[in-house]
């Protein structure tokens, strides 16, 4: 009986992302070393930066104010980019709802 390996390619991966409001800001994450939160302008350039290592998908994770967050995770986030190239997608919407 033939086992094929599993194959891991760099398109498989997923990348995390920190993302706070403001602009041009990066701020290290205290316990995660060589880990940043960046503001939604900062954050779109290391988007296009993971996209272009060909890294297939990223997961956000925002700070959200201690005062906004409730049980009902009624503050959220709207994250929307455009990118311009023809092989990757041409606009990206994520919401993102946090409970405590």
């Amino acid at each position: 009986m033939m086992v094929r390996e599993t194959m891991l390619s760099v398109v498989a991966l997923i990348y995390p992302l920190f993302v706070m409001e403001g602009a041009g800001q990066k701020k290290s994450v205290p316990s995660m070393p060589s880990c940043f939160r960046y503001s939604l302008d900062l954050l779109m350039e290391e988007v296009k930066a993971v996209w272009e290592l060909g890294i297939g998908a990223i997961a956000l994770f925002p700070l959200i104010p201690h005062h906004q967050k409730d049980n009902a995770g009624t503050v959220s986030m709207m994250v929307f980019a455009f990118f311009n190239s023809p092989t990757g997608p041409g606009v990206v919407t994520v919401q993102l709802a946090f409970f405590y």
